[in-house]
């Protein structure tokens, strides 16, 4: 009888510890998870976070912070013209620019058609000098408003 009380408080410790230590790990996921999530948006879930604060002439998600979203129309030595909602924007690439087509690629090997995320520095102008480009698998069929 005594062995029998034994194992079975043993069997409950036991449960107690593996239930207490998947709380705790559900906690901690879910606390990483928010962290997360706050990083994307941004503080108050308003932005700036991932995609910035809009700017005036600016519709959603298409300028990101530092960059632009859209679809190449020509290239053109070391310059890419890429169309926006917002309209053709120069982009300007140097020998640091680094370019993703599912595989680190060159200017070269972009086509027009080709839907792209560009991040770099906007100039006054309106053109901007690439510090990365991203073909995007499924291109953005923006329209020129």
């Amino acid at each position: 009888m005594k062995k029998t009380v034994i194992i079975i408080v043993a069997l409950l410790v036991l449960v107690a510890v593996v239930a207490g230590s998947f709380w705790a790990g559900m906690s901690f996921g879910q606390a990483r998870a928010n962290q997360a999530r706050e990083r994307f948006r941004g503080p108050g879930g308003q932005g700036p976070g991932l995609f910035g604060t809009p700017q005036p002439g600016q519709r959603g998600a298409e300028r990101f912070a530092g960059g632009i979203m859209g679809t190449i129309e020509a290239v053109e030595g070391d310059t890419l013209i890429v169309t926006t909602q917002e309209g053709t924007i120069r982009v300007q690439t140097t020998d640091t620019t680094m370019i993703e087509k599912y595989s680190t690629v060159t200017i070269g090997d972009l086509e027009a058609g080709e839907g792209v995320m560009v991040s770099g520095t906007r100039h006054d102008d309106g053109s901007y000098t690439a510090r990365s480009i991203r073909v995007l698998q499924i291109p953005p069929t923006p329209q020129p408003q």
